[in-house]
């Protein structure tokens, strides 16, 4: 069940970073490795020779090279938040039944993801899983109410 809980977790995060427009994991993943792998092409050009056009070529061949082959390298992450969160919530396995069905409604009717309702799901179903939590016995302040020893039916 924890298992579960991180999921919820990173839920919530993606949603935070998708409200405050954040770049999608992808993107992000991808940007930084093309970055470092280019980065990386250009030096071992510079190390390797001194001869200009030998270290031109070199280093267009990698700008030509490395995002095509990132892009075969990233094609399986999540390129938008909503392939994000169709993923986790693909994965997760909801205690708010009735917030989930609405959510399920929501996506049929508009064939889409939106942060407003699917941060609204998460809210309800934060406060669904709170407010079990509150019921399970040992949750309450007052322990005494639980003792129902002296009582007669």
């Amino acid at each position: 069940m924890k298992t579960n809980e991180n999921l919820l977790n990173s839920i919530g995060k993606s949603i935070r970073m998708w409200r405050d427009n954040c770049f999608p994991p992808f993107q992000r993943a991808y940007g930084t490795w093309l970055l470092v792998l280019v980065s990386v092409n250009a030096g071992i050009w510079f190390y390797i020779t001194s001869d200009w056009s030998v270290q031109f070529v070199g280093n267009i061949a990698g700008f030509l090279v490395f995002p095509m082959l990132g892009r075969k390298v990233f094609t399986k992450r999540a390129r938008s938040w909503q392939e994000e969160l169709d993923i986790k919530l693909a994965k997760y396995k909801p205690h708010n039944i009735a917030a989930w069905r609405e959510l399920q409604a929501y996506a049929l009717e508009s064939n889409t993801l939106s942060s407003q309702i699917v941060e609204r799901w998460y809210f309800k179903e934060r406060e669904f899983i709170k407010t079990a939590q509150k019921g399970k016995p040992g949750s309450s302040e007052l322990k005494f109410l639980k003792n129902n020893t002296g009582s007669k039916p």
